[in-house]
């Protein structure tokens, strides 16, 4: 079992191409494509989506703490 934990990450990064649930790099993969072959979100669900988190690195311009 051990050696499948060991050999499984090189084989992968050997074959140049990601797996379809790992995004490495900036732009997905060394060629930048920004290509995911991943459907779980189509042209039938995205109506649907909704914003799950938001992390604030300043305060918004308009609210009372800004100005202080």
């Amino acid at each position: 079992m051990l050696a499948v934990g060991v050999l499984l990450p090189a084989l992968l990064a050997q074959s140049g191409k990601p797996p379809a649930t790992d995004w490495p790099t900036y732009n997905r993969d060394l060629a930048a494509t920004r290509y995911s072959p991943l459907t779980e979100i189509n042209s039938g669900n995205v109506q649907r989506l909704s914003q799950a988190w938001a992390y604030h690195l300043r305060p918004d311009a308009n609210s009372p703490a800004a100005g202080t």
